[in-house]
């Protein structure tokens, strides 16, 4: 009679685990709760010519969950030309993790690689750069594409065992890249044989990438070699499968789920032996952030470890599982990808088409979050966007591989596998256990300054600025200075300054503001570009021809030069001693005698709310709402808004309104307020009395007299003004040709928001073009991620 062998397998799960046992570990030399933020520029295309507009959307989120970043409000825009050299770097304004903008390139720009550079203050912590490589022609030159890789003759099999080792007398895990010189080969059977048997162990085929993998009981006695079979001819070359190691971890494909990812840890005897009753850590972890922890105990009878994950508890995209021990030694090592089960999917329909634009209906596809997307429209055929970048790479493997994957929608689970064990992650150069971040995180622009006159304790100094919408006031420190922090200002726009005593009042004092600059400063150049993107696309070279031949930028079109306007201070006369009676005499207007006319000063101009300041005249309480307002008047003392006080009647402009009209409007934008508290010559309309309020024409300025007491100045940096909408750079194509076909670009949408259960209709320009794809990508409030080409036949 047989004897039946059961051999249990310990299974560690993260689902019956509390999340406060996860953070027990003490490895923390190894990881850090710093945030780190990663960035994805999506451009209108990726091949320009040397004059055009480069049209660009940067999307900001943390490393740890996706999540639009929210620490700074300061994005820093970088170019770099060919030679890596910096030419602009520019501030836009980034809200809710995203901005938009251009970058104007010089018609003398010579052809070649250029590089955009998103960065912060605070990422200069992490040495990490995100680098977008575009691709810049001038049509004046006589373009050669050339490919600047050799293609030498030698033929190479790299292997990498699955988590770095090889344990004996286990069926072991191999990954490998195949290559001929500097070209992988794709679409290749290979062999695998063991030369101590002379036996053929397995075939594999290596994938689109050149990659491929098998599986082998491993012996250690035993040596191997690979015949590959290359368009007809076999080679054969010996390969060395390994060091032996005690722990290795095999990710278990077929026990995974929706919701779990599961692992097997072996271990040797030896190891067994080594650990037993002692406590194995296995962190999941990326880019030194530690997400989970899930210790588990060592029998002596137990040599298999089945690790079950919640994929709540893992990253979004790219992940490591490292095995450590008590002593805080990493014993093995596994990186693998984690899809996300939740996707963005929207719906577009064609709703009319003109003879050069469309009409489009978009829809969120059973998703409930706000999203916001960026959309490129080129035609079907272009030439002009190829190797182009998409949020789900460049946010989710590109930041920690060492290596650049197009779409990983496209991508199968085993390839994404593949590229995780054949390519190095991204090191690391940050060493904050033992130092604190250099680099703050930067919201807004600062205004520094001091006061060199005399003032007194408790006054205050005030700044305004029509141009930006802006009106703070801050203290004065004992020494004299200030500082306005946080501010959004546009770059070279106006400010103003004026020191307040204790009542609010303006009093005259002089003013310094200092030239400040912000923390920020750009590297003058690239230190480490990418060496694949040294070379022109590879796909131009056939149709270098077209380029040159058939596209013309008229001179004109290019005349970057910014227009500049002569600047106009009007100064009024100086006016004599205001004696306006309080109940001016208005003839054949009604309520004359009854109605009297409210006073406002430069100061309150400044810093008051149209209802705020009526709510501070005698016999008058008025109040703002969010979306509203509300006027009431007194109509005598022992009745102040009792039951008897009435909603005034509200006259803008001569036409009777709501009040709710008034809500939240700068004083600085009324002419005229004028108060008939008795309602007289309004019938039973002014029952509860009349307010009369005329707004500032066009033509009327805010103030015409100079006012010697404030310091006027203009910021010398601040935030790049975007653009609202798309302007294609002209092209002259030559008749008869189809250029039109593969190097126009026809509309930019960098910032549109997609809401829940709404249609949303956009008009795009698809000039003569029968069929054009639309490039979107987007991200919504909480961090999910959408990309898609759709093409759309006309």
């Amino acid at each position: 009679m047989k004897k039946i062998l059961f051999i249990l397998i310990p299974i560690v799960s993260s689902f019956s685990q509390n999340k406060n046992d996860s953070i027990n570990f003490t490895g923390n030399l190894h990881y850090n709760n710093i945030k780190q933020e990663k960035f994805f520029i999506h451009t209108n295309k990726t091949i320009y010519f040397a004059g055009e507009e480069v049209w660009w959307k940067a999307y900001i989120v943390s490393d740890f969950n996706n999540n639009p970043t929210t620490n700074t409000s300061n994005l820093h825009l970088n170019f770099y030309d060919n030679k890596k050299k910096l030419i602009s770097s520019n501030l836009f304004f980034c809200k809710e993790g995203k901005a938009h903008g251009t970058i104007n390139t010089s018609k003398k720009l010579t052809s070649g690689t250029y590089y955009i550079q998103p960065d912060t203050q605070w990422n200069k912590n992490f040495h990490k750069p995100y680098l977008l490589p575009i691709t810049i022609i001038n049509l004046k030159e006589n373009n050669t594409f050339i490919d600047t890789f050799p293609n030498q003759k030698k033929l190479r099999i790299n292997l990498y065992p699955e988590s770095g080792g090889v344990l004996e007398g286990f069926r072991n895990t191999f990954f490998c890249d195949l290559k001929k010189g500097n070209q992988f080969l794709p679409n290749t059977y290979v062999s695998i044989m063991d030369d101590t048997t002379n036996k053929k162990i397995t075939n594999f085929k290596t994938n689109k990438f050149g990659l491929g993998k098998f599986s082998l009981f491993y012996k250690s006695q035993h040596t191997y070699s690979a015949i590959i079979n290359e368009g007809g001819n076999k080679r054969k070359i010996r390969i060395f499968l390994g060091k032996d190691s005690a722990i290795i971890i095999k990710k278990q494909t077929k026990l995974e789920t929706i919701d779990s990812q599961t692992f097997l840890v072996l271990m040797s005897k030896n190891e067994v032996l080594r650990y037993n009753n002692k406590k194995i850590y296995a962190l999941i972890h990326r880019n030194n952030k530690l997400l989970y922890t899930l210790p588990f105990n060592v029998k002596k009878n137990a040599n298999k470890y089945l690790l079950k994950f919640n994929k709540n508890d893992l990253f979004y995209g790219t992940n490591t599982l490292t095995l450590f021990n008590d002593k805080n030694q990493v014993i093995a090592k596994r990186n693998f990808f984690i899809r996300n089960k939740d996707n963005i999917n929207f719906e577009i329909k064609t709703t009319k088409t003109t003879k050069d634009s469309i009409i489009l209906n978009i829809k969120l596809k059973n998703y409930n979050k706000k999203t916001n997307v960026s959309i490129s429209v080129l035609p079907k055929n272009t030439l002009l966007n190829k190797n182009h970048s998409n949020i789900f790479s460049d946010f989710l493997f590109n930041p920690y591989v060492d290596y650049r994957i197009p779409l990983i929608r496209n991508l199968s689970n085993s390839d994404l596998d593949l590229l995780l064990q054949t390519k190095p992650l991204k090191k690391s150069k940050s060493n904050f256990d033992l130092i604190k971040p250099f680099y703050s995180f930067e919201e807004g622009i600062s205004i520094k300054g001091s006061i060199n006159t005399p003032i007194k304790a408790g006054y205050k100094i005030l700044l305004s600025s029509k141009a930006n919408n802006i009106l703070k006031i801050t203290s004065i420190n004992k020494d004299s200075s200030f500082e306005f922090k946080n501010l959004v200002m546009q770059n070279s726009s106006n400010y103003k300054l004026a020191v307040l005593n204790k009542k609010g009042a303006i009093i005259k004092a002089g003013i310094y503001a200092s030239k400040s600059n912000l923390k920020y400063t750009p590297s003058d150049l690239l230190l480490a570009p990418s060496k694949k993107n040294d070379i022109l696309i590879k796909m131009l070279k056939e149709t270098n021809k077209h380029v040159n031949n058939n596209i013309l930028l008229p001179e004109s079109k290019f005349d970057l030069d910014n227009e500049v306007l002569d600047e106009v201070t009007v100064n009024g006369k100086i006016r004599e001693k205001d004696v306006t009676p309080l109940y001016p005499n208005m003839p054949n207007q009604l309520g004359n005698g009854f109605t009297r006319k409210l006073k406002f000063d430069e100061h309150q101009k400044l810093n008051m709310t149209l209802i705020q300041f009526i709510n501070n005249q005698v016999g008058i309480k008025a109040t703002e709402y969010p979306l509203g307002a509300k006027i009431a008047i007194q109509r005598g003392p022992n009745t102040f808004f009792g039951e008897d006080s009435r909603n005034a009647l509200v006259i803008i402009d001569g036409t009777p309104s709501s009040a709710d009209a008034l809500s939240h409007i700068p004083l600085s934008q009324i002419a005229s307020i004028k108060v008939n508290s008795s309602g007289a010559g309004y019938g039973m309309r002014g029952a509860g009395g009349v307010v009369l309020i005329d707004f500032k024409r066009k033509n009327e300025t805010t103030n015409t007299t100079t006012n010697k007491n404030f310091f006027e100045s203009e910021i010398d940096f601040g935030f790049t003004e975007s653009k609202s909408s798309f302007t294609s750079t002209p092209l002259i194509f030559k008749k008869n040709t189809q250029s039109k076909l593969f190097f126009e670009a026809l509309d930019w949408i960098p910032n549109l928001n997609l809401l829940p259960n709404k249609v949303h209709k956009i008009s795009i320009h698809k000039g003569e073009h029968n069929s054009i794809t639309l490039f979107i990508n987007g991200m919504s409030d909480s961090g999910q991620l959408l990309y898609d080409e759709i093409q759309l036949k006309l």
